[in-house]
């Protein structure tokens, strides 16, 4: 048969006083105290001061994450105010040099305006001065033709005078020619 060990031996000899005391729950605290409480208070001290490391940790690391997280949230915000700034002044300078181009080729309309209407009334001018010395041109070669005309007719009416002058010379020749050929011809009488 086995051997009981002194523990049993004690317990069932104690059995129903042991029974009793063993039933309230205070009387088991105290026991578990006697036997266990350097070991419990040890242990509930080193889970106290783990929690408490936890606790502190947990709230270090939240400190540290929301700093990060504001400092993060601070750089985004100075980083899109630079962006949005960047963009506002890159928009400014885009307008700026779009009025800039504007009033430009609107002074250059107006200066090509003003310039082609120079250029109008200088050859409007041009013209009328052409006009007006292709007239006298015309009005001199016409009054040189006019003279040269006449010279020409008085020229050609002083040659048609000599001419008819001439023919009537040798109208005159030719019936002193025929004349003397009949005189010649007639048998001399004497």
């Amino acid at each position: 048969m086995p051997r009981k060990s002194s523990r049993q031996s004690n317990a069932s000899q104690e059995g129903p006083r042991a029974a009793a005391h063993a039933e309230t729950p205070e009387h088991l605290e105290q026991v578990r105290a006697i036997l266990f409480g350097q070991q419990f208070a040890e242990f509930d001290d080193r889970l106290k001061q783990l929690e408490q490391g936890l606790l502190a940790e947990h709230a270090a690391l939240r400190d540290a994450t929301m700093r990060w997280f504001d400092e993060l949230v601070a750089k985004m915000d100075e980083q899109d105010g630079a962006v949005r700034q960047a963009l506002a002044d890159r928009e400014n300078a885009h307008e700026r040099a779009v009025e800039n181009l504007t009033r430009e080729l609107e002074r250059s309309v107006t200066a090509t305006q003003e310039r082609l209407t120079e250029i109008r009334q200088d050859a409007d001018r041009r013209a009328g001065e052409l006009r007006r010395e292709t007239a006298s041109r015309v009005e001199a070669l016409a009054a040189r033709l006019t003279d040269q005309s006449s010279a020409l007719s008085a020229l050609v009416d002083e040659r048609l005078a000599e001419l008819r002058a001439l023919t009537a010379d040798r109208e005159s020749l030719a019936a002193l020619f025929e004349e003397m050929a009949a005189r010649l011809r007639r048998p001399s009488s004497g």
